[in-house]
């Protein structure tokens, strides 16, 4: 999963300043949707969510925004990972 295919997902007014950081973002990777956000219960920190994977709200920590996307990728990708495995294991079982 690369970090630079991020769309801004934000719901912040188009009439707002452009250059504003977003707070929601959406990357689509074979068939997973993962989304990076703020909360209103975690200030200033972003969190990664990946429904298909259970990935709610995790918390990345209050970091800068590209380090929040590698992050996310990197979080998305070992869950997945884990479950490949899991899943293999359970085929010989």
């Amino acid at each position: 999963m690369a970090t630079s295919h991020w769309i801004d997902i934000s719901t912040r007014s188009r009439d707002s300043d452009s250059t504003a950081e977003p707070t929601a973002l959406n990357q689509q990777v074979k068939g997973l949707r993962v989304v990076l956000h703020r909360h209103i219960h975690y200030p200033g920190d972003w969190l990664v969510s990946c429904v298909e994977l259970n990935i709610f709200m995790r918390v990345l920590g209050n970091i800068p925004l590209n380090d929040a996307k590698k992050d996310a990728v990197d979080h998305v990708r070992d869950v997945a990972c884990g479950l490949a495995i899991a899943s293999e294991k359970l085929k010989d079982a």
